[in-house]
């Protein structure tokens, strides 16, 4: 849920409020309000933007699809694809068993700056097999 933290009053009579960013948490605050609650605070950072959502699903993702079914391997799905980058490029390791296990992340939550670098991962290791996307990249 995302607010912006703004002061009402000035000097040191000033309080904080909040501005909720979109409904749900509009209704969320509904539902709390006249309640004690605790708070966190921290700095918003903003996730992938739908263009670099697109571009992921759009260009990236098919690119490997197509490199796969042309190297002579199996024919995979968007999702199968989309699992195999992420944990290629996008994964950590847990150790179940004393064995260690990689765990792909999610890319939902992504900076603008961390997406915009696993796609350039994701562009160089193509490259090095000279697979090319089709479209530049452009963040």
């Amino acid at each position: 849920m995302r607010a912006t933290v703004v002061l009402d009053g000035e000097g040191d009579n000033a309080y904080p409020q909040l501005e909720w960013a979109d409904y749900p948490s509009i209704q969320m605050a509904r539902r709390w309000h006249g309640k004690d609650v605790a708070v966190t605070l921290e700095f918003w950072r903003g996730t992938r933007t739908q263009k670099q959502n697109r571009f992921w699903w759009g260009v990236v993702v098919p690119t490997f699809m197509d490199a796969m079914l042309n190297l002579g391997n199996c024919i995979i799905d968007k999702d199968e694809a989309h699992e195999a980058l992420k944990l290629k490029f996008h994964s950590r390791t847990i150790i179940y068993a004393k064995k260690p296990i990689q765990i792909p992340k999610s890319t939902a939550n992504l900076s603008k700056e961390e997406f915009t670098r696993l796609v350039q991962k994701v562009e160089q290791w193509l490259a090095e097999a000279n697979i090319y996307l089709p479209q530049q990249w452009e963040p």
